[in-house]
């Protein structure tokens, strides 16, 4: 069920949002974004499906969000 809720649901409603995305923030937020979906999916397998991560998922992982935040940071600070 998990598959077909991902596939009918879940996909449709994140390929929408990123597809629309440069319409309201810059190219590379969007492709920050795109980061971000490659990060959380371990995580969503870990909480959904009891299945923990490797060492180096959780390395890259954290190196991939605290690049996230600061380039959010860098924004906020910028003004824009």
């Amino acid at each position: 069920w998990w598959i077909i809720f991902n596939g009918a649901v879940i996909m449709p409603i994140s390929f929408f949002c990123l597809a629309n995305g440069p319409k309201y923030i810059s190219g590379p937020e969007v492709a920050m974004f795109y980061l971000l979906e490659t990060v959380l999916a371990p995580i969503w397998v870990w909480l959904i499906f009891a299945e923990a991560p490797t060492r180096n998922s959780l390395i890259g992982g954290t190196i991939l969000i605290v690049t996230l935040v600061a380039h959010s940071l860098w924004q906020l600070h910028e003004g824009r």
